[in-house]
C-alpha cells in the first residue's frame, strides 16, 4: 500500500467514526424508547384487567407504538450495522498495510505443495498475494481468485475485459467498500443456502395458508365486535390464545427456516446493495454492465427476500412475537412466503451469484490496485513473453524496492543468474512469477512498463516436507524436474523459474546434471530463468550462443568489511561469492 491510499484510508476512518456514533445513539434512544412503550403496555394491560375502566381498543395504541419502535428501529440497526462494517474493513486495510497480517483471509489452507508455483511463490500465505487481493465478500468469490490465481487466463480477451472492469472500478470506492463491507469476515453463498432449503424443507400447503389469512381475519374482527360491545372478551381472548397455541407447533419449523434464511441474508445484502449502488451507474466495460445486467435483474426478487428476513428478525422480540401470532399467525405466513421465493427463485440463483462472484473478485483486484497507485496495467504482446522495466516483487515495501529491466522475448532461451547468497536472485525470479501471474488475472503489476504473453508458469524452487515424507531431499527434485518435463510436453509455452536446482548431491555431480537438465528443457522448447552460485554454468552461453544468457547479482566491501548489495541486474557471470565471508562473520561472533 502507498502513502497515498493510507492518507485516504485514514480521513475515510475519521468520518465513519462519526456516523458510527450517531446511530449508536440513535439505536440507544430507540431501544429505550421501546423499553418505556413495552413497559406501559404491560402495565396499563394490568390495571385494565383489574378495573375495567376504559375500552380494551385502547390497549392496541400502546401495542402499536412499540411495534411501529421495532420496525423504525430495524432501519437504524442496520444502518449502524453497515457503518460499523466499513468502519472495521478501513481499520483493517491499515492494519494491513502496518504489517499485521491477521486481518482479513489469507485462505493457507488453499496452499497445494504440487502445485506448479503456488507454493515456490508464495501465493497464499499470510501476507501474500492472495492474502493483499482478497477483499471478497462471498465464498464463490474466494474460490474464483483461489482458481484465477493457480490458473491464470490465457486468452488475450479476457484478461482484457477484467483489466477494463477493475481500472473502471479503482475510482469507484465508495461502491467498493460497500461491498467489500458486507461480509468479508465471514464469506457466504446464497446458491448453496438455497440449495440446501429447497432440499430440506417442505413448503406448507396452501389449504394451510389459506386457513391462516382466515383465523387472522376472524380474531381481528373478534377483537373490533368485543370493541363495540357485541361479543364478550373471553372470545377474542380465547381465539387469541388459539392462535398463538397453533403457531407455536410450527416454531422449530419456523425457527430451523429463519436460521438457513439469516446465513442467506449477508449474501443477499452483497446482491441488494450491488444492485442499489450500480442501478444508475453507467458502466462502460463490458464485463461491468454484464454484471450490472444479472444482478439487477433479480433486484426486486432479493429486495423480497431481505424484508422476509427483515420480518424473522423482528421475530426475536418477545412481545411481537406474542401479537403477531396471537394476531396474525405470522410464523406461519412468513414460512409460506419463504418457500414460495424459493421455489420461483431457484433456478435464477446461479446467474446472479455466479455475477456477485466475479464482481467480489473484479472488486478485489480494483482494492489492491487503488492501494498501489504506482503500479502500471500491463500490455499484452504475442511476440515477446515478457518485457518489464523496474520490475519488483510488488509485495516489497515502496521505499525499499530496487527494480530491474528483463526481456524474454524468445522460446527455448533461459537467462543463467549467478550471485552471492543475499544478493537478490531468488526474489527476483519471484518478482517476475508474481508479475506474471497478476498480469493474467487482469491486476496491475510493480514496474514501470510492462508488456507480456500469457504463459504457463512451472516452478521448482523449494522442496517442502510434505514432498519429501517418503524420499530423500534429492529423490523429491527428480520428481519434481519429471513433473516440470511432463507439463512442457503438454504446453504450447512455458516459463519455468528454476532456484538452486540438484541441491541434495555433491558439486561435481550437481553441476553436471544441471547442464543436462538445462539442455533436454531447451530441445523440449522450455523458456526459463535459473539462480544458481554455480558460475559454471554461465559457460552455456558460449557453446549455445542462441540459447542461454547470462546475467548477475553482485556486492561491494566497504572499509570495514561490510557487505553491500545493490540488488541491480547486471549482464555477465558473478565473480564474487560471500559464503566465506558470512560464515566467517557468524564464527567471530
Amino acid at each position: 500500500m502507498d502513502n497515498k491510499a493510507l492518507l485516504f484510508y485514514k480521513n475515510k476512518l475519521n468520518a465513519l467514526s462519526k456516523e458510527v456514533n450517531k446511530y449508536n445513539n440513535i439505536n440507544r434512544y430507540t431501544a429505550f424508547a421501546k423499553l418505556i412503550s413495552f413497559v406501559f403496555s404491560v402495565g396499563l394491560f394490568i390495571f385494565w384487567y383489574f378495573n375495567s375502566i376504559f375500552n380494551i381498543l385502547f390497549l392496541i395504541v400502546p401495542f402499536l407504538v412499540y411495534i411501529f419502535l421495532v420496525v423504525f428501529g430495524q432501519k437504524y440497526i442496520d444502518l449502524y450495522a453497515r457503518y460499523k462494517s466499513l468502519q472495521e474493513i478501513i481499520s483493517d486495510e491499515i492494519s494491513f498495510f502496518n504489517k499485521n497480517y491477521n486481518v482479513f483471509r489469507p485462505n493457507t489452507h488453499f496452499i497445494d505443495y504440487n502445485h506448479n508455483y503456488a507454493y515456490d511463490l508464495d501465493i497464499f500465505e499470510k501476507g501474500s498475494i492472495y492474502h493483499s487481493i482478497n477483499r471478497c465478500t462471498t465464498a464463490d468469490g474466494e474460490e474464483l481468485l483461489k482458481q484465477l490465481l493457480l490458473h491464470p487466463k490465457r486468452n488475450s480477451e479476457e484478461i482484457i475485459k477484467i483489466q477494463d472492469s477493475v481500472k473502471e472500478m479503482i475510482p469507484l470506492r465508495e461502491l467498493s467498500h460497500n461491498i467489500s463491507s458486507i461480509s468479508y469476515k465471514n464469506p457466504v453463498s446464497l446458491d448453496n443456502f438455497i440449495k440446501a432449503v429447497s432440499k430440506n424443507i417442505t413448503p406448507p400447503k396452501k389449504s394451510t395458508i389459506i386457513y391462516a389469512y382466515v383465523s387472522a381475519s376472524i380474531t381481528i374482527a373478534s377483537i373490533i365486535a368485543y370493541g363495540v360491545g357485541l361479543i364478550p372478551s373471553f372470545i377474542p381472548l380465547g381465539l387469541f390464545i388459539y392462535q398463538f397455541t397453533a403457531a407455536s407447533l410450527y416454531a422449530k419449523k419456523i425457527n430451523d427456516e429463519y436460521a438457513k434464511l439469516n446465513k442467506a441474508n449477508n449474501a443477499a445484502k452483497i446482491f441488494l446493495l450491488i444492485s442499489e449502488t450500480i442501478k444508475n451507474t453507467d458502466f462502460q466495460s463490458e464485463m461491468l454492465i454484464s454484471i450490472k445486467k444479472d444482478i439487477c435483474s433479480l433486484s426486486s426478487k432479493i429486495k423480497e427476500l431481505q424484508k422476509i428476513n427483515r420480518e424473522f428478525d423482528q421475530r426475536n422480540s418477545g412481545l411481537y412475537y406474542l401479537i403477531s401470532n396471537g394476531l396474525f399467525l405470522k410464523d406461519i405466513i412468513l414460512s409460506y412466503r419463504i418457500n414460495k421465493w424459493i421455489k420461483e427463485n431457484i433456478n435464477d440463483i446461479p446467474a446472479c451469484n455466479n455475477a456477485a462472484a466475479y464482481i467480489d473478485v473484479i472488486n478485489s483486484i480494483s482494492v489492491f490496485g487503488f492501494n498501489n497507485s504506482d503500479f502500471i496495467f500491463p500490455v499484452i504482446d504475442s511476440s515477446t513473453i515478457i518485457k518489464a522495466e523496474n520490475i519488483s516483487h510488488p509485495l516489497i515495501d515502496s521505499l525499499k524496492r530496487v527494480g530491474n529491466n528483463i526481456e524474454i522475448n524468445k522460446t527455448h532461451k533461459f537467462l543463467i543468474i549467478t550471485g552471492a547468497n543475499m544478493a537478490g536472485k531468488s526474489t527476483f525470479i519471484r518478482s517476475i512469477g508474481v508479475n506474471l501471474i497478476l498480469a493474467s488475472i487482469g491486476a496491475p503489476v510493480c514496474a514501470s512498463s510492462f508488456e507480456f504473453s500469457s504463459v504457463d508458469i512451472f516452478s521448482s524452487m523449494r522442496t517442502s516436507d510434505k514432498l519429501m515424507e517418503s524420499s530423500s531431499y534429492f529423490h523429491a527434485e527428480l520428481q519434481r524436474l519429471k513433473l516440470l518435463k511432463e507439463k512442457a510436453e503438454k504446453s504450447n509455452k512455458i516459463l519455468v523459474l528454476l532456484d538452486e536446482i540438484l541441491k541434495g548431491t555433491n558439486s561435481q555431480d550437481k553441476l553436471q546434471g544441471s547442464k543436462l537438465v538445462l539442455l533436454k528443457f531447451i530441445k523440449l522448447n522450455i523458456t526459463g530463468i535459473l539462480a544458481t552460485h554455480d558460475t559454471a554454468l554461465g559457460s552455456m552461453s558460449e557453446e549455445y550462443k542462441e540459447n542461454f544468457e547470462n546475467y548477475f547479482f553482485d556486492f561491494d566491501i566497504d572499509e570495514s568489511g561490510e557487505m553491500h548489495f545493490d540488488y541491480k541486474l547486471k549482464k555477465g557471470v558473478s565473480k564474487n561469492m560471500n559464503a566465506s565471508i558470512l560464515l566467517k562473520n557468524v564464527l567471530n561472533d
